[in-house]
This record gives structure tokens, C-alpha cells and sequence, in this order.
């Protein structure tokens, strides 16, 4: 840039590894009207990597008298100025799937209810979807829904439970966890009311033998047994009276001894209950006594003695076993 006028002239001047490739006095370029045209082209034949250039460039302005030069050094093959291009950023990670759980366990009771929930996580998402399944599907009451819920089976087996998880990315897994079911085998047990003594009626009961809410008793499935547990004792020292209630025995001990009562019952799942077993010891009934009481004085029978001569007394008569 010159504050005058013009014209213009420019010599130049070119060294590579300190040889002039345009002579000591250079080469002038003049009568130019601007600045813009001070240029000069010249080829270096066989520049090679390294090699040292110097080139200088003197502009004289004849409208004010004033020159002015500058000059720059470089070797081929460095490149000081060139920015330095911007590192390509990595490609995006590729989307990790989902992982599914199942929190279950691994044994349940027939027509217990069953909480079934998903663990399942999405290492660098959510997961938007959750699909169950139970196989097989019979004899399965209730249905799994979103992260969990509750079933029963009313079939004993071996079931399957099937989870798949679909995260935001479209990427899915799946789970599966065996339940085995076991049959929900009611308990039975009895208790009894009366005497145990030689020919007194005794009321064997049931009623408080358990099972599942959802499988009632079968009561006329009940299977008693009632036999002698002493030596010398026979089936027929046992009397049942007959009744159509399996829920409850009254029975006679005829004899002194031992007995064995067992009993199981049945629910409406069809499961019988293991037997349940009692020993009773049925004592003899105490010797007949009447005692007498006339007025202040006592007679115990068999009455045999008199007391006093042709008296009326009056008399209270008394029995127990």
C-alpha cells in the first residue's frame, strides 16, 4: 500500500540455497498503475525437500519519490502457516441392548398367589416395552402386565415364565425363569370330646384340619381308622355310630386299653393330606356305689345294716362313677 499515486515499479530478487536464480541486481518489472500488479513468476527447476529460498521484492513509487522493500526466507517441504486441520471426531458408540431379569421364585404351592416382577435395565437407555408369557398358559389365573404382577396356578407342574424387554433404541433381550408347582396338600386334625371310659360316648372332630382358602375341604372324602392298640382287644370292642357327617366319628370303647385313631382328608384340589394319629387310653369305668344320707348318720351300700327299730328316715341316694 503507497499513499501516491503511481506509477509504479517493483525489482525482484530470488536465492535458493544462496545461489541468484535472477542475477545480484535482480529483475525490475516497471510503468505498473497499481500495486497489485508488482508480481513475478519464476520456477525453481529441481527443488527438492529442504532446500533454502530467499526471495525479496523492492516497489518504487514515482509520484512521492519513496521505495519500499520487504523480504522472507522458507525451505521447501515446511509448512509454518498451514492450520492445523481439525481431528475427525470418533463415530457415535453403537447402542448396548437391554438386559432382561425376572424376579420370581423358583417353588410356589398350587393356587398360591405369585408376585412376578421384572430387574430388567437398559445400560445406556430405558426400556420402553415389556412382553410376557407363561407356558404352559393353561391353568395359569391372572395375567403379567408391564414391570410385574400377580398370578396363581391352579395346575401343578412345571412352568415357564418368559420375558422380553425392548429399549429406545429398538434393541430387545430376553429371560426366562422354571417355577414348579407343588400340590397344596391340606392337614388334617382332630380333637375329641367326652370321657374316655369303658362304654361313654366319645365325639371324635375333625373340623380343624387346614387347608388353602382356595380349596375348600371335601368332607365327605375324610378317611377315618379306628382300631385296638392293645393286646387282647378286638375290632368288635370298637361301636361307630353311623352318621352321613365324615367330618366327625362318635364312637364306644367297650373295653379298657388302647386305642388308635387315625384320620386324612381331602380339599376340593384333590389332594389328600397325610394321616394324622392319636393313641387313646380308655380307662375302666369306677365301681358302682350308692351311698346313702339319713339325716346325720351314713350307710353305704349294698345297704345291710338296720339302723334303729322300725324308724322312717329320710333318705338321699347318690351314684357316681
Amino acid at each position: 500500500m503507497s499513499s501516491g499515486t503511481g506509477p509504479y515499479s517493483a525489482r525482484f530478487w530470488l536465492q535458493v540455497n544462496g545461489t541468484d536464480l535472477l542475477g545480484s541486481d535482480g529483475t525490475a518489472v516497471r510503468d505498473l498503475n497499481s500495486l497489485s500488479q508488482a508480481k513475478y513468476t519464476k520456477l525453481i527447476a529441481n527443488a527438492k525437500p529442504g532446500d533454502k529460498v530467499w526471495a525479496k521484492v523492492r516497489v518504487y513509487d514515482q509520484s512521492i519519490n519513496k521505495t519500499s522493500e520487504a523480504e522472507i526466507a522458507k525451505v521447501i517441504g515446511q509448512y509454518e502457516d498451514v492450520p492445523t486441520p481439525e481431528p475427525t471426531p470418533p463415530p457415535a458408540p453403537e447402542p448396548v441392548p437391554p438386559v432382561a431379569v425376572i424376579n420370581a421364585p423358583s417353588e410356589v404351592i398350587q393356587g398360591d398367589d405369585v408376585y412376578i416382577s421384572s430387574g430388567s435395565y437398559d445400560p445406556d437407555g430405558t426400556i420402553v416395552n415389556y412382553s410376557w408369557s407363561i407356558i404352559p398358559s393353561s391353568g395359569v389365573v391372572g395375567t403379567l402386565s408391564g414391570e410385574s404382577g400377580t398370578v396363581s396356578f391352579d395346575k401343578v407342574g412345571t412352568y415357564t415364565v418368559r420375558l422380553t424387554v425392548t429399549d429406545n433404541d429398538g434393541l430387545t433381550d430376553t429371560a426366562q425363569k422354571t417355577i414348579e408347582v407343588k400340590p397344596a396338600v391340606p392337614k388334617a386334625f382332630f380333637d375329641y370330646t367326652g370321657a374316655l371310659k369303658e362304654n361313654r360316648k366319645v365325639v371324635l372332630d375333625a373340623s380343624g384340619s387346614y387347608t388353602s382358602p382356595k380349596y375348600p375341604m371335601v368332607w365327605d372324602a375324610t378317611e377315618w381308622e379306628i382300631t385296638p392298640a392293645s393286646s387282647g382287644l378286638t375290632q368288635n370292642d370298637i361301636k361307630i355310630v353311623p352318621s352321613t357327617d365324615m367330618k366327625t366319628r362318635t364312637v364306644l370303647f367297650k373295653k379298657a386299653g388302647d386305642y388308635r385313631v387315625r384320620v386324612r382328608v381331602k380339599n376340593s384340589a384333590g389332594n389328600y393330606s397325610d394321616w394324622y394319629e392319636r393313641t387313646f387310653d380308655c380307662c375302666r369305668r369306677f365301681t358302682s356305689c350308692c351311698r346313702f344320707l339319713c339325716n346325720d348318720h351314713c350307710f353305704e351300700g349294698p345297704f345291710k345294716r338296720q339302723y334303729g327299730q322300725n324308724r322312717s328316715y329320710r333318705c338321699f341316694l347318690f351314684s357316681r362313677w
